[in-house]
C-alpha cells in the first residue's frame, strides 16, 4: 500500500467487507437468480485507487471471473 494511503486505511476495512460479503451471501443464499461472488481473495492492495475503489487494471483482472459467472448463471441447471 502507498505510504499516503496507509493513515486513512484501517484494518477495521477488511473485516467490515468480510462481514458485508457474509451478510449478502446469506440474503441472496435462497434465490436461484442470484449469484453471489465474493473476490476478496483476488485483491490486493495495489488494486485500489482508495479505500472504496477499484483501479481499472482490477476490473481487467476480473473480468473473466465474472463473464464466467454470468453465463453460468445464465445456463439452466443440470439436474
Amino acid at each position: 500500500m502507498e505510504w499516503i494511503r496507509r493513515p486513512v486505511w484501517s484494518d477495521a476495512v477488511a473485516a467490515a467487507v468480510k462481514e458485508v460479503n457474509r451478510r449478502l451471501a446469506a440474503r441472496v443464499s435462497t434465490d436461484p437468480g442470484i449469484r453471489f461472488v465474493d473476490l476478496t481473495g483476488e485483491v490486493l492492495s495495489l488494486d485500489y485507487v482508495d479505500t472504496l475503489y477499484f483501479n481499472p487494471a482490477f476490473y481487467q483482472k476480473i473480468q473473466p471471473r465474472v463473464i464466467a459467472e454470468i453465463t453460468a448463471l445464465s445456463k439452466p441447471e443440470s439436474n
